[in-house]
């Protein structure tokens, strides 16, 4: 959910061999740090969060990061391609990583938390154990271990019994997906990649446990957690402030959006059907391009399904309008001798999409609504292929 900045690195360098087997004063404070989505790229659209440790008798104040990943790591795209998310916690110096979120203008929230002393020396204890180059790693999940999902888990582990989840600090209702698509508003085209790749294990209705895998709920959750210090239940947080709070930015998406592009896409293809029709031309170049380049769609969502380890890309519906089998339509279309069931196959086709459309309100997978045109473009072609061979064969 953060990239990796360069400058915050050149200062960081010593960080981890300072932090070893130190004892927080009674002044040392523990808090999360919740930083506001970004507008500028997809990865920022979420939010993303740090446990702060400071104590200024000893001089101290580092943010625990559990967002890192290394561009550099051996075999880095071949490994994200199959799942295989390696990612890491640092500790940076917190005046940096405050500093990188301002620069980007994206608003700051910290919880302080009600802790005893041995509570944050646990706690501390347990995150400078767990940035030392044995532990740091852990293989990422968008939605079940992210770095937010990670920040509840180490005051989980930590403070065991003491900690109290309150279920009751959002209202239920939502998924995965109807989350995400209310962060991936302003970004058209990163909403519609994310509901193309992602299946049916984004629709599920979440737990408010689960609802934590976004900084935001995370902050929330906490705010309404309590904890047991000395056998009395506090509340969790002591102070909530704002430490930073952004400027509003007028965001536009423009025209270029999957909508847009595609209803276009639609417009141009009916108009050339028109065209063809009246011309009598078959327009095999055109059939060819697009249910090629829908057939290949399909094949890496069905690849990101079943040879991926990306859980959340299992069952994937848009498979239904993106179909991997319309490959084999495209090769007998280019072929000099069509096969007699070659018209039935594209009326198949078509009869599926135009029943996948008129199902949509009781689709249990949440569709982007940009396939519409699409998926009309294509039983459009579908259903003329289907005549104009039925009437080769009739008049041969």
């Amino acid at each position: 959910m953060i990239r990796s900045k360069l400058f915050i690195f050149f200062v960081f360098i010593t960080v981890q061999s300072y932090c070893q087997t130190i004892q927080l004063s009674e002044n040392a404070q523990i808090s999360v740090v919740v930083a506001d989505p970004g507008s500028l790229e997809l990865y920022e659209a979420f939010g993303h969060p740090a446990i702060r440790i400071k104590d200024p008798v000893i001089n101290m104040d580092l943010a625990y990061n559990y967002g890192i990943f290394d561009f550099n790591q051996p075999h880095f795209y071949l490994n994200f391609a199959r799942g295989f998310l390696n990612y890491k916690v640092e500790a940076w110096p917190y005046h940096a990583f405050e500093a990188s979120y301002i620069y980007e203008n994206r608003s700051l929230k910290e919880y302080v938390l009600n802790l005893s002393g041995s509570q944050k020396q646990d706690i501390f204890d347990f995150l400078d154990n767990n940035v030392k180059p044995e532990n740091q790693h852990y293989f990422y999940d968008y939605f079940y271990d992210n770095c937010s999902t990670r920040i509840w888990e180490v005051f989980e582990k930590v403070l065991g019994k003491d900690l109290h989840f309150n279920e009751n600090y959002t209202a239920t209702g939502h998924s995965f997906r109807t989350l995400v698509d209310s962060l991936t508003v302003n970004m058209p085209w990163g909403d519609f990649g994310i509901d193309l790749c992602l299946g049916l294990p984004m629709d599920k209705k979440l737990t408010p446990y689960e609802y934590m895998f976004l900084p935001e709920f995370l902050g929330r959750s906490i705010a309404h957690s309590s904890i047991t210090i000395k056998g009395v239940e506090h509340p969790f947080v002591k102070e909530s402030k704002a430490v930073f709070q952004s400027t509003p930015e007028n965001i536009e998406t423009g025209l270029f959006t999957p909508n847009f592009i595609f209803w276009s896409v639609f417009v141009l293809i009916a108009l050339l059907t028109i065209t063809g029709f009246l011309k009598n031309k078959k327009m095999v170049i055109l059939d060819v391009a697009f249910f090629g380049i829908t057939g290949l769609i399909g094949v890496f969502l069905v690849l990101l399904w079943a040879a991926t380890d990306h859980n959340a890309a299992a069952n994937n519906l848009n498979i239904i309008w993106a179909n991997p089998l319309y490959l084999v339509g495209v090769f007998y279309l280019l072929s000099k001798n069509k096969p007699l069931w070659l018209k039935k196959f594209f009326l198949v086709i078509g009869i599926m999409l135009i029943l996948f459309l008129i199902s949509w309100p009781v689709n249990p997978q949440g569709i982007n609504v940009a396939v519409i045109p699409i998926a009309l473009a294509l039983a459009l072609r579908s259903f003329v292929i289907y005549f104009r061979q039925r009437n080769v064969q009739v008049n041969t």
